[in-house]
């Protein structure tokens, strides 16, 4: 159990990064130009948005279940923001 919480703060450590970075690309656009760094600051921040997603989907379902959510019912989002986002919030619904 400790290893794969441990597992799951790295992956949280790692999308926080990918966002910054991202963000920090997203910056240089404007004094750049460059369509390199445009192409990557998207790609930085919608990998780090959706690994953060699909988290927060993990330790909702370990919390509710005390297990942890199978690979094939994550794989069923692939790599869609808008259905992880979706899922989320349904989740936290007050």
């Amino acid at each position: 159990m400790a290893v794969v919480l441990r597992l799951l703060n790295g992956c949280i450590e790692e999308s926080i990064m990918l966002i910054k970075k991202g963000i920090e690309l997203f910056r240089k656009i404007g004094s750049e130009n460059n369509e390199k760094i445009a192409f990557l600051s998207f790609i930085f921040l919608s990998r780090g948005f959706e690994l953060l997603m699909k988290n927060i989907i993990i330790c909702k379902y370990f919390e509710e279940k005390k297990e942890f959510i199978s690979s094939r019912i994550l794989e069923n989002y692939g790599h869609d923001l808008i259905k992880l986002r979706i899922r989320i919030s349904k989740n936290y619904e007050v």
